[in-house]
This record gives C-alpha cells, sequence and structure tokens, in this order.
C-alpha cells in the first residue's frame, strides 16, 4: 500500500467540509467495501453518499488521524482516528475507532472496515434508548 494512496484516501475524511468528494471515483476499486456499525455498502458512489449525508447530518465534521499501522502484508493498514462534530438530537460527538484499510494490487482501496462503539457513542444518547441501554450496561457490569 502506498501511503499516497492512503492519504489521498484518508484525505476525503479529514478534510470532509472541503474537498471534492468525486476524488472518490479514482481512489477506489470498483468492487470497494465500506462496513461500519450501521453501513455495509459496495461502491464509490455510496461512498459519495455517506460522505456526503455526513456534511448533511453533522455539523463541524471532524475526523482527525491519531495513528497508522503496518501489518505484514503490504497490502492492510490500520488507522486510529477520532471523529467529533455536533448531531441533532444527540448533541456533541467525540469519540475514536479503527479502521482496517486494504488496497488492491493496482493500489486502490478495496476496503474499509470501521470498528467503534456505537452503543456508547450513538443509540445509547438518543432520548427514548438513553435510559433502556443505562439499565442494560447496569445490569451486565461487575
Amino acid at each position: 500500500m502506498t501511503m499516497n494512496s492512503l492519504n489521498a484516501y484518508l484525505d476525503l475524511f479529514r478534510q470532509i467540509d472541503s474537498t471534492d468528494l468525486s476524488q472518490a471515483h479514482s481512489l477506489v476499486s470498483n468492487d470497494y467495501r465500506f462496513q461500519d456499525p450501521f453501513n455495509d455498502f459496495r461502491g464509490s458512489e455510496k461512498l459519495i453518499r455517506l460522505l456526503e449525508q455526513t456534511r448533511k447530518d453533522v455539523r463541524s465534521p471532524r475526523f482527525e488521524i491519531l495513528s497508522i499501522w503496518e501489518s505484514p502484508t503490504e497490502e492492510n493498514r490500520v488507522v486510529k482516528w477520532r471523529f467529533s462534530g455536533l448531531a441533532p438530537v444527540i448533541g456533541k460527538m467525540d469519540f475514536e475507532g479503527f479502521s482496517e484499510i486494504s488496497l488492491d494490487p493496482s493500489g486502490r482501496i478495496s476496503a474499509h472496515v470501521d470498528y467503534w462503539d456505537s452503543g456508547v457513542y450513538f443509540y445509547g444518547r438518543l432520548p427514548l434508548l438513553r435510559l433502556p441501554m443505562a439499565w442494560i450496561r447496569k445490569r451486565l457490569s461487575l
């Protein structure tokens, strides 16, 4: 994986408010897959829709890249990031997560899988679910 390919791809997220999202077409492979706690889709068009939706729904969205780890194979990286912004109903969001990012042989991003705790940082902050989620956490904790 070239750092240029990875950095250009990560810029779609880091510069979400100002970047030309159509760049995604040249950065991801034809069979690109994105997965996070809410989505599991293929293709650059859906990636662009996801980023546009984030722009629309979250005020001042910000992705900060905290670190990048290499895997033993050249085609994979693990990226630790922090996301922040202001979302309706939920309010201020600020949490960390990890992404596993893979490249195809031509150097384009072929997969992006996000790992973050949607129970704590999303569902547990929705007014209708806040109390039931707190009760469940309390019930399951030591």
